[in-house]
């Protein structure tokens, strides 16, 4: 009976010693991310605490820019100011159906993020660059981060409609034809007499896409408590660039030549569709082609971690401008040549791929010429 006693007696204090040894190491656990928390809090700002958020939900083109804010998006690697009217576009100009008797044309600019100028400070994207060069000219600024030529299609069928551009300009991205691989609207069908039908939803026969509007409220955090700390952040943010050096970026969304080949047929009859567009308003379209940072500088700007499929798509999209009759730029050559020429001023982003003040300043000078051309301007 003492046996067993003593036996019980040990196997509590040993129990005891366990579960006092797994409190203390919780504990210290959790002082130590505690204490590392406040060191954290006090030496750094995650940048999307200092950022605001720049989209939101939209019933017609799924998403655009929140309406009449002006602030700051920041993170790693850039720091820049952004304005939006109050119909949803960035600038300050507010648009009128007809163009102003000042101005002699009006330019509708469709594209994705960097068409809208992610990077760049208001008046230093080669939108603005490029209407500041044309005093004469309206540019009407729709590019919108996400955007493939789905979206694209759906801006053009009402605001395009709505504002009758003489010209529109569509800046192609690589992943462009990812995106059109991916998303499945909108989507669109062409009427006996040749004019366009969204079938993915009705657009309603009062939106109005010049209308004035108030931003939606921000969306509140959903994330847990972990993923709120500056501990997480500063892995998920601060430690980007060495996770981007160290393991690359994430899988795209084409990862086989079939899927590359779908992409192309589902993008050539968007572009299809987008000149008819174009064409039922009067409008001239071009397109003009914006490479990845690796095509023009090959050693900084290469992509570790992933096989990209179609990121040399320049050739691909000369056929189909070539068959459809678009006239078409490939900023490929002279950007390749002018970053060979000035290798200290990168003119893209080497994280976030985007173009930066230079190389939209860039982007501007080569596109011009082309833009006045095909505007039939006279200076």
């Amino acid at each position: 009976m003492y046996g067993t006693d003593q036996y019980k007696m040990r196997t509590n204090n040993f129990m005891r010693s366990i579960f006092f040894a797994v409190f203390t190491v919780l504990i210290s656990l959790f002082a130590s991310l505690f204490v590392a928390e406040l060191i954290v809090r006090l030496a750094w700002t995650p940048p999307s605490i200092l950022s605001t958020q720049q989209g939101e939900k939209h019933p017609v083109y799924s998403w655009a820019p929140r309406p009449g804010i002006s602030a700051r998006h920041v993170n790693m690697e850039f720091n820049y100011g952004f304005s939006h009217t109050a119909q949803g576009m960035r600038g300050s100009t507010l648009f009128t159906a007809i163009r102003p008797a000042e101005m002699e044309k009006r330019i509708l600019f469709l594209g994705d993020s960097f068409t809208y100028g992610i990077g760049s400070d208001d008046g230093k994207y080669f939108v603005e660059l490029i209407n500041a060069a044309l005093p004469e000219v309206e540019a009407i600024n729709t590019g919108v981060g996400g955007y493939c030529q789905r979206h694209q299609l759906a801006i053009l069928d009402t605001l395009g409609a709505t504002v009758q551009p003489d010209l529109v300009v569509l800046t192609f991205i690589w992943n462009d034809i990812e995106e059109n691989f991916w998303y499945k609207f909108p989507t669109f069908s062409t009427a006996a007499d040749g004019s366009l039908i969204r079938t993915d939803l009705t657009v309603p026969d009062d939106f109005d896409p010049l209308a004035l509007r108030l931003p939606q409220k921000e969306i509140a955090s959903q994330d847990s408590l972990w993923r709120k700390t500056y501990l997480y952040k500063l892995f998920k943010e601060g430690l980007r660039g060495f996770r981007h050096r160290l393991f690359g970026n994430s899988k795209r969304k084409i990862q086989t030549e079939a899927q590359k080949k779908t992409g192309w047929s589902i993008t050539a009859k968007l572009l299809r569709l987008i000149q008819q567009r174009s064409n039922a308003m009067g409008a001239q379209l071009v397109i003009v082609s914006i490479p990845d940072y690796e095509m023009v500088d090959p050693v900084k700007g290469r992509l570790k971690g992933q096989k990209m499929l179609n990121i040399a798509f320049e050739t691909e999209l000369y056929m189909v401008t070539d068959e459809l009759g678009i006239p078409y730029l490939d900023l490929l050559p002279e950007l390749k040549s002018r970053q060979a020429e000035r290798p200290e001023e990168p003119f893209y982003y080497s994280m976030d791929r985007h173009l930066t003040p230079a190389g939209n300043a860039e982007v501007a000078t080569i596109m011009l010429p082309f833009i006045k051309a095909n505007l039939a301007l006279d200076k």
